[in-house]
């Protein structure tokens, strides 16, 4: 991809995520770093765990305009405190003025979507990408979807469940003999960036800010080689791998804004709409410019070879 279409890609995502750049930093990785993720014609796809299906539009081409973003109609007036002690997912959040501003639409959506959360769901509905949404966690029988019918599942959050054997088993029935898996997943590397051991040292307050109680939230995570364990265990071979959040970009996501993003994600819900704006097109400039090279040259900024984030496409086996 050349320089042109990286900044095109990390500024179209710090439109988006402008607030958490070090969330639009890993999208526009996963997108470059990535394999395409849009269906082809005639395909059946099914997106598991798809959220508000953001970030899938997105990796499939979408666009949205300037005067969009995920945090306009999100929960912003959580206080700092709340939103780390009580667990509060601002994201799952849904009012009736949530309507995304398209600029470019994908040439083919997805067929099926689901997700856990109803709220997301609902803010799916919106881009009008997929055909039909259910409510539905990664371990389910999604009725809606019939067994053996589906040519592409993409999966991004497998490791956000325990059982990830259970998980990887009800999206394999749903997959044709031919079909497709492409599993984006985190590493036990991720452990390496909990900041009591990085810097096992510092006072344990100043850490549970960093960390956010992020290690919690992910018991399903595994090694290289147990992920393909995992696979192979479940009739699916390994055709293709790939490091999709280089570790200098895995490090700058570690810390990003995430300790103070509660008050910008407040301050912004308060202010005007011209002063919203006028602020948002500065703040992406100029992180635009702060990241395209750790984007571009990540080998330049760290001498960390570890696999933080990797994508999966499998096949089931003969």
């Amino acid at each position: 991809m050349s320089q042109f279409q990286s900044q095109e890609v990390l500024k179209h995502a710090l439109n988006l995520w402008w607030l958490r750049p070090e969330n639009a930093l890993a999208l526009a990785s996963y997108v470059i770093n990535g394999v395409d993720l849009t269906p082809k014609d005639g395909e059946k796809t099914a997106d598991f765990a798809c959220g508000d299906g953001v970030n899938t539009f997105f990796k499939c081409g979408g666009r949205f305009t300037e005067d969009f973003d995920l945090f306009i109609a999100g929960a912003g007036q959580q206080k700092t405190t709340d939103v780390a002690a009580k667990d509060i997912d601002v994201f799952d959040y849904y009012d009736q003025a949530y309507r995304p501003v398209i600029e470019q639409t994908p040439t083919r959506g997805f067929t099926y979507g689901t997700d856990h959360k109803e709220n997301l769901l609902k803010k799916a509905e919106t881009l009008d990408f997929y055909q039909s949404l259910h409510l539905a966690d990664l371990r389910d029988e999604v009725t809606g979807i019939e067994d053996g019918s589906l040519d592409k599942v993409y999966c991004n959050s497998l490791y956000w469940v325990a059982e990830t054997d259970v998980a990887l088993q009800a999206m394999k029935r749903k997959l044709k003999p031919s079909g497709v898996m492409v599993i984006d997943v985190f590493t036990t590397e991720k452990k390496e960036l909990d900041w009591g051991k990085l810097m096992p040292g510092t006072p344990d307050l100043w850490q549970q800010m960093l960390n956010r109680g992020r290690q919690a939230t992910n018991p399903g995570l595994r090694d290289e080689s147990g992920w393909e364990m995992l696979f192979a265990d479940c009739g699916l071979e390994v055709v293709e791998s790939r490091d999709i959040l280089p570790a200098s970009l895995a490090h700058i996501w570690n810390l990003g804004m995430r300790p103070i993003f509660p008050m910008l994600n407040k301050m912004a819900a308060n202010l005007s709409a011209d002063n919203r704006m006028e602020i948002k097109q500065e703040w992406v400039e100029v992180f635009t410019e702060l990241l395209l090279p750790v984007l571009e040259y990540p080998d330049l900024f760290g001498q960390d070879q570890r696999r933080y984030r990797m994508q999966y496409v499998l096949q089931q086996t003969a």
